[in-house]
This record gives structure tokens, sequence and C-alpha cells, in this order.
């Protein structure tokens, strides 16, 4: 018999936290689950932990990939294999309540929903006990349509700490080409999902690992602007009223991203350094169309400043000697950056 929930943990070098994410799995009040974790060709001992883990529980599952560094290679790599029929993911260092399988499974019982959201605690330390999300507003009653999740979820006004029905796991797509696009994806669950119920059950999404992946910068990152820039065009699409703080939001992703561009391109190969200027200017065309809109008075003295001035020095690395030349005169950088505004 297939079990109830199936459990997908990627991982890569996780063996500080591994074992007390696994305890709380096999500590659950609810016991018909299976753990499937897909090693990412780790270097430390994590890959012979959880082979050491499979021997003891018939219900740990460990497969191991060559390494491709991004959570949706890994979720396009494990779908076929999860035999449950519902669906959780958790990273290498997340862990559990002990009844948080067994609400999500009675509430799903009681509802027939195809997504159970638990509450979610962001866990620095053993005083972190108020969920950062419960329910809608604290409001775990309440039952959404897949539409209304995804409205909400488009501001993460609710958590993604939720058990999914496999038939929408396998409905969404996850893009590797794009470093977070597993953040993506869980709003469209939302979205092709019927109906959304929440239980108390309680998800530890930890912030101390100082060596998780999300804490490290890589060139890959960058992606993740393209991420934020379509939930930008879902929100322009179904919830407008959202835009201008998604704009605003797209801004801070960008000088962000510029910021640490600056700070570690040094360390970067050529092909990185490219990969990152081609997407910033990518994203950077995105915004300049978006100039017009109402946001824009009102921040344009600061966010102008920041975004478009610099961007015009990605610009200038691609001209050789001529752009050393433009980037010397003052006079010319400001012709230049008008000429890419467009103004």
């Amino acid at each position: 018999m297939n079990p109830f929930i199936s459990i997908f943990m990627p991982v890569y070098n996780g063996q500080a936290f591994i074992e007390h994410s696994i305890a709380s799995i096999r500590n659950q009040t609810f016991q018909n689950w299976e753990l499937v974790c897909v090693d990412d060709s780790s270097t430390d001992e994590s890959f012979a932990i959880l082979q050491c883990y499979a021997e003891k529980d018939s219900r740990i599952r460990v497969f191991r990939k060559k390494n491709g560094g991004t959570v949706p290679v890994a979720w396009n790599y494990v779908r076929p294999l999860l035999r449950g029929d519902f669906i959780l993911y958790m990273s290498q260092d997340d862990f559990l309540s002990e009844d948080m399988l067994e609400k999500c499974y009675k509430r799903q019982q009681e509802t027939n929903a195809d997504i159970i959201t638990a509450d979610m605690i962001w866990y620095t330390g053993p005083e972190c006990t108020i969920p950062l999300r419960a329910g809608v507003n604290g409001n775990r009653d309440v039952i959404l349509t897949g539409r209304e999740a995804f409205e909400l979820d488009l501001d993460w006004e609710i958590a993604n700490t939720s058990i999914y029905h496999r038939d929408l796991i396998m409905r969404v797509e996850f893009d590797e080409a794009n470093y977070n696009s597993d953040d993506l994806a869980g709003r469209m669950l939302y979205f092709y999902a019927s109906k959304v119920a929440f239980c108390s059950g309680v998800f530890y999404y930890r912030q101390n690992n100082q060596s998780a992946i999300t804490k490290k910068y890589t060139a890959l990152k960058i992606t993740g602007l393209r991420t934020t820039l379509r939930l930008l065009e879902l929100k322009e699409k179904y919830s407008p009223s959202k835009v201008p703080a998604q704009i605003l939001n797209l801004y801070y992703s960008w000088c962000t991203n510029y910021y640490l561009y600056v700070l570690y391109c040094r360390k970067l190969t050529a092909q990185e350094r490219l990969l990152v200027q081609n997407v910033l200017y990518e994203i950077f065309t995105e915004l300049v169309a978006r100039k017009s809109h109402t946001l824009f008075p009102k921040y344009s003295r600061w966010v102008i400043y920041i975004t478009l001035r610099h961007i015009a020095f990605l610009k200038i690395f691609s001209l050789g000697y001529g752009g050393y030349r433009l980037l010397k005169s003052r006079d010319r950088q400001k012709r230049f950056i008008k000429s890419i505004m467009g103004r």
C-alpha cells in the first residue's frame, strides 16, 4: 500500500542538521508516510547518514544524483519517485512538530481539500514559538478556493508549509533555468487547487543555518530576479492592486543583486559574470517598460539614481575601450543613461 504522505527532502552537505530533521519525521504521531531524500553529490557525510537511516527504516528511501545545484532540478528528478497521495517539501535543516502530519491528515479528511497548510515558524532558536504565518491572519477554520489562496500567497500572506495533492505537484512546472522557480511553483499550486484548508501543526523553517545555500552568494542566484518578474506579471494579470508593491520589490531585488555582483564579481568566472550582466540588463528593460507606472513619481529620485545609473555601467562593460572612455566622462554617462531610458 502506498503511503498517504511523501516527504521530499533535497540534501547537499547537510550533516549538521539532517539527523534532527529526520528525527522530527520519525517521531511523528502519524506514521503513514515515506521520506524520499535526493542527495546532490554531497562532499560531507550527508549521504552516509542518509544510508544509515534507510537501513534502519524502510519508509526512508535515498537517491543520489549528479550535482545540479538547485531545488527545481531536484524536484524534476524526484517527482516520478514519489508514491504518496499527498506530498510535503522540507529542506534538510527544517523540522516538524510531532503532530504536524497527523493534524494535516485529519484536516484533509474533514475537508477533502487538496492542499492543507500548517503553521510556519521562522526558527532561530528555542525561543521561537509564535507562528509567522497561521491560517489566514490567525484563522485556521477558513476554507479557501485555490484562486483565493493564490492571491493571498502572491504577497506571502499565507504560508507554503503544506501537503499538496500529488496531481497538483505533477501539474506545475519547475523551471530548471531559474534558481528559485520553486517559489513561483508554490503559488501555482494554490492557483490550480480546488480547495485549501489550514491546520495547527507546525513547520519549523530554520533561519540559523549559516551554511545554507540561501545564505551564500552564487551567480545562479541572479536568475531569481526572473521569478520576481514572473510574480509581477501574475499580479498584473490577476491582482492589479498589488502591482505597485511588487514593482518596488523588483527594484529592491535588482539593487541588491547589483550590489552583490559588485562585491563578488572578481570571484566569478567570465561565464558567470556574463550571466549576471545579461539577467540584470534583461530585468532592467522590463522595469523601464513600466517607468510610467504611478509608483514612479514617488520613488523616482532615489530609485532611478541607484538603478538606472548603474545599469549603464553594465552595458559599458561590453563596449571595450569605447566603454572605458564613456565611463570616464560624466556627460557621456548621462547621455548614455538617457539613451537607455528612452528619455
